[in-house]
Order: structure tokens, then sequence, then C-alpha cells
């Protein structure tokens, strides 16, 4: 009975070592720590919206985690392709349907400029002078 227990305590020291080894391969082959873009890239899909009909899905889209584009699905054609929409100087953020045919679209539109950027108007209007609108 001893040489029993002795067989099964060999083999549970050899199957620790061997999950230990394997603990050891596994830490050494870590996977790297993400990136700054995998962590502030665009969802591959969000805010989606479904028409008060049924008929249509809307929601945001990003292929690449950069760009995001407005896909709008038909729910009679599942299978097929959406019509998609992009903004080229703006950052979609949001959208809904607010009724079957019409889409609430939120966007931000980012501006950059010189430091030495001034205000559009620049000369104060008193309460003699006439306002005048346009240029000089």
């Amino acid at each position: 009975m001893r040489s029993s227990y002795r067989h099964i305590l060999s083999w549970l020291a050899v199957a620790l070592a061997c999950l230990g080894v394997a603990t050891m391969v596994t830490a050494a082959t870590a996977v790297a720590p993400p990136s700054a873009h995998d962590l502030t890239r665009a969802p591959a899909i969000s805010q989606v919206s479904i028409s008060p009909d049924g008929l249509h899905i809307a929601a945001l889209t990003s292929p690449d985690g950069v760009k995001t584009y407005i896909s709008i699905w038909s729910t009679a054609a599942m299978g097929e392709r959406p019509k998609t929409l992009a903004s080229e100087f703006q950052r979609i953020d949001r959208v809904r349907f607010i009724k079957n045919d019409r889409l609430e679209v939120d966007a931000i539109q980012t501006f950059t400029g010189p430091a030495s950027t001034r205000a559009i108007c620049t000369r104060p209007i008193s309460s003699t002078s006439t306002a005048r609108s346009g240029p000089r």
C-alpha cells in the first residue's frame, strides 16, 4: 500500500513540476502592454439606434479605430453592406433616429490655429457709432 502512495506522490510531484515549467514559459512569453493607440481607439461599433418603424438601424462604426462613420442598415436586408456617411473635418460623436427618415448627429469641429489668432471683431462698438456689418 505504501508503494502505491509513493507512486502517486511521485506522479504528483512530476505533474507539479511540469505545471511550474509551463507557468514559467507562459510568463516568459507574456503579451506586451497595450499601446496608446490601443487604449484610445474608437470602438468598432457604438451608438446603435433603431428607427421608430424598425426598418433601419444606425450606428457609429470605426473599422480602423481612427476614422468614425455613420452606418445605416436596412433591417429587411441585413446581409447587405450598410450605407455609410463620413465627415472629413469633424469627429462624429453620436447618432440616433428622431423620426423614421431623420437622424440626429452630434459632431465636433476641431480648430487649431496660430497663437496670434485674433478675434474677428477687433473694434469696440460705441453707443454713438452706427453698427456696420462686414469687413471695412
